[in-house]
């Protein structure tokens, strides 16, 4: 595994790779090639977010733009929204209000006790969600005025708060298509 003293270190080498990567905690991390069961919760959750009109308050991303935190990690959430101002032209971006993560089959609890723990230090976001895609289950992380609330939310009805952009996401939106 590479390991990087700066972001900017990082980025210039991650210029001459093939594929995309991660920077976590100071080491790159291959981004994994797609299922199509995670490409399809992604896409799901993309879509209700957008359908909800979460567009209309905040700006909604998918795979591919870049969230960097105060400690130079610069990590590829599945999701995530942005509510107020961004500049169009920005090839990363540094807040969130909400992340939604597909971890992928397998992922390790270190894995994503790590990235949660690189979501929390942006100031801005309110709601972290980790699609357990294994366990048909989201780990929601909400803030809090006395700090985070971190509790696992299962089954078809359960809905996943996210009040910082005034809506719900359902467990079904999330995985429809999906057998369980």
């Amino acid at each position: 595994m590479t390991e990087f003293a700066s972001l900017g270190d990082f980025l210039a080498w991650e210029e001459g790779q093939d594929g995309r990567y991660e920077l976590l905690k100071g080491r790159a991390n291959p981004v994994k090639v797609d299922t199509v069961r995670r490409n399809t919760i992604r896409g799901n959750v993309f879509a209700t977010l957008r359908k909800a009109h979460l567009s209309n308050r905040c700006h909604v991303f998918s795979l591919g733009l870049p969230l960097v935190t105060p400690s130079g990690d610069m990590l590829l959430p599945d999701v995530f929204g942005v509510c107020g101002k961004i500049d169009r032209e920005a090839r990363q971006l540094h807040d969130a209000t909400i992340i939604i993560d597909v971890a992928a089959a397998g992922t390790e609890e270190e894995t994503i006790d790590g990235r949660i723990e690189a979501y929390r230090s942006l100031p801005s976001v309110r709601h972290i969600a980790i699609v357990l895609q294994d366990e048909h289950a989201v780990d929601m992380s909400n803030r809090t005025n006395s700090g985070w609330a971190r509790n696992r939310l299962t089954g078809d009805r359960a809905m996943i708060p996210l009040s910082a952009v005034g809506m719900t996401l359902g467990m079904a939106d999330v995985f429809d298509d999906i057998e369980n």
